[in-house]
């Protein structure tokens, strides 16, 4: 495979996963959106009887994004 090529698909590659990652953003906004018209408290998506997560700073940016407020644990 040519450098070009290489390179062609390594680009195909990431496109992909940024149209994935979006539509997975959009999902999840209507989503939380949902929750908030039936009243559920978003803090109860993590709450203390789920297992333990591991969340980094672009998880909790991610989450604020979307009106969902984290505890730290």
């Amino acid at each position: 495979m040519s450098s070009d090529r290489h390179i062609q698909a390594l680009m195909a590659t990431l496109l992909e996963a940024i149209r994935t990652s979006l539509a997975a953003r959009e999902a999840a906004h209507a989503l939380v959106a949902e929750l908030l018209k039936g009243g559920t408290e978003t803090a109860s998506v993590f709450s203390n009887n789920e297992p333990a997560l591991t969340l980094t700073a672009e998880d909790r940016e991610f989450l604020r994004a979307l009106s969902i407020r984290v505890e730290d644990r």
